[in-house]
């Protein structure tokens, strides 16, 4: 009887001993931007957002910042662009961020930045959208899609930026259950007009793993009670007087 119960204990040993791996991981698409396309689970592109999506080709970099870029810009539309500079910096008509990459979308495109689940599980998120553009902004839309389905969109349409700051923003937050492969799609609309529409984004991405303790305290209540049954089932019956 001993000997079986030690064997599950040796069992939830050998599982804590591993479960090192077995952590959550953060995806952060303001660290994680790289110029490579797709980089791991984030892509670039334009398109539709739920519909159709056309990767970024044209990458660039600077002192100050590093992009992606549509082979056929409007007014360099549709980019995605992360400030490298190490400080806030204004350039053109738009402010540019540290702790966000600059989206603007295209002409007649949605800018696109694509979530791929490396695994399935519950991914929860939480991020921004907010104006860059201090000019004229004159409003985008903030769209996310879990493949193809709408599960977010607001409009964004003010206050303006200043040269040291963003303008007005909009938050986000939810948890959506990915089968490995399914996407998150964050998405810059243009409302209807493109001009002035540089946009700040960002969002962390966290994948949800079962905490060690909470499986190896699983794992000792069903040894426990299997124990239990078997030395129930084990115990000699008390003979009748």
């Amino acid at each position: 009887m001993f000997g079986k119960k030690s064997n599950l204990t040796a069992f939830v040993l050998v599982l804590l001993a591993g479960s090192n791996v077995a952590q959550a991981t953060t995806y952060d698409v303001v660290a994680d931007f790289a110029l490579s396309n797709p980089n791991g689970v984030w892509a670039y592109g334009e398109g539709v957002v739920g519909t159709s999506f056309l990767p970024l080709t044209v990458t660039g970099s600077t002192a100050s910042y590093q992009y992606w870029q549509t082979s056929n810009p409007n007014l360099s539309a549709p980019i995605v662009l992360k400030n490298i500079s190490g400080s806030t910096f204004a350039n053109g008509t738009a402010v540019f961020p540290t702790n966000a990459l600059d989206i603007h979308p295209g002409l007649n495109t949605d800018v696109i930045i694509k979530f791929t689940a490396p695994t399935a599980g519950t991914y929860a998120y939480s991020g921004l959208f907010e104006i860059d553009d201090f000019v004229a902004p004159n409003g985008i839309i903030g769209k996310i899609y879990h493949n193809s389905s709408q599960i977010y969109l607001q409009a964004l349409n003010g206050p303006a930026a200043t040269t040291l700051q963003p303008g007005g923003a909009i938050y986000f937050s939810g948890s959506e259950i990915l089968a490995a492969g399914d996407t998150l799609s964050f998405a810059a609309n243009n409302a209807g007009n493109y001009l002035f529409d540089s946009t700040g984004f960002a969002v962390t991405i966290n994948s949800a793993v079962p905490e060690p303790s909470t499986w190896a305290m699983m794992i000792l209540g069903f040894a426990g009670v299997g124990f239990m049954a078997y030395r129930r089932k084990s115990k000699p019956a008390l003979m009748a007087t």
